[in-house]
């Protein structure tokens, strides 16, 4: 989808998240993230991440033929694994999971040292990943009063893994209901919330769903987001919450118009 993305727009970037990383051979992933990002003139971003409940309850893990229970440790292994590829030239890595001697493997990057990483998930695991491996921290389900707190030990565990922590930037994925009647636009909210509560990565009530989304007319979207940028929040990740794809075209329009 990104290939065929990168074809047909000129200036905006792409990317995706999350690609789970465990799920993917990284001396394959490697090539094509970098392909692709000399394809596209080094407009992308990666977000990457282990996947979420739903990935797990899918029997994704299973199905592929990946230890589910070493997740977080085959991504690591496979995250280096993947910036030894970008960076060097010939290519050698010895890992617990992956391992390969002087591969030859073009083209490198376009974005030098390689695209933005992004680390998907609000966990203590997914803050540490981000300390260690990641350009940027992407999670969700967290307030603006409580996401600078959070960034700010994903900024001390950088330090502590000798990486400058003023490089990392932050981002939230947030889902979207804009219309300028507010109380339309968190009705249309509720459907996705009730229906999806069970591919979430914790139990939340339908108001703390509220709290932690872009939910409302213009303004009060305006002053949400106002409060996640005054937490650090340079980057959003926006789901739109639509019935129909002309519902989902009118709401961009709108963030767009009086928003953005």
């Amino acid at each position: 989808t990104m290939a065929y993305l990168a074809g047909i727009i000129t200036k905006a970037r792409i990317g995706m998240a999350c690609l789970v990383v465990p799920c993917r051979n990284p001396i394959y992933a490697a090539k094509q993230v970098a392909s692709l990002d000399v394809l596209c003139g080094g407009r992308l971003d990666l977000g990457i991440g282990i996947g979420s409940p739903a990935t797990i309850h899918s029997r994704e893990y299973e199905i592929l033929g990946v230890n589910r229970r070493q997740r977080g440790k085959i991504c690591d292994d496979y995250l280096r694994a993947m910036k030894t590829i970008w960076t060097t030239n010939p290519s050698s890595y010895e890992g617990q999971f992956v391992r390969f001697q002087d591969a030859e493997i073009f083209p490198k990057p376009e974005q030098k040292p390689h695209p933005p990483l992004w680390v998907g998930g609000w966990t203590e695991a997914a803050m540490a990943r981000t300390a260690r491996l990641g350009d940027g921290w992407l999670p969700a389900w967290l307030k603006p009063k409580d996401i600078g707190g959070c960034f700010g030990k994903v900024k001390h565990m950088a330090q502590q893994n000798d990486r400058d922590p003023d490089k990392l930037e932050l981002g939230i994925e947030v889902y979207v209901s804009i219309d300028h009647d507010s109380a339309k636009a968190k009705q249309d909210a509720m459907g996705t919330f009730q229906a999806s509560r069970g591919t979430y990565e914790r139990q939340m009530s339908l108001d703390f769903l509220r709290e932690v989304s872009l939910i409302g007319s213009p303004k009060e979207i305006r002053d949400q987001i106002a409060a996640y940028r005054a937490a650090g929040v340079s980057h959003f990740e926006l789901k739109f919450i639509y019935p129909t794809i002309d519902r989902c075209l009118k709401q961009m329009r709108l963030f767009s118009d009086e928003v953005l």
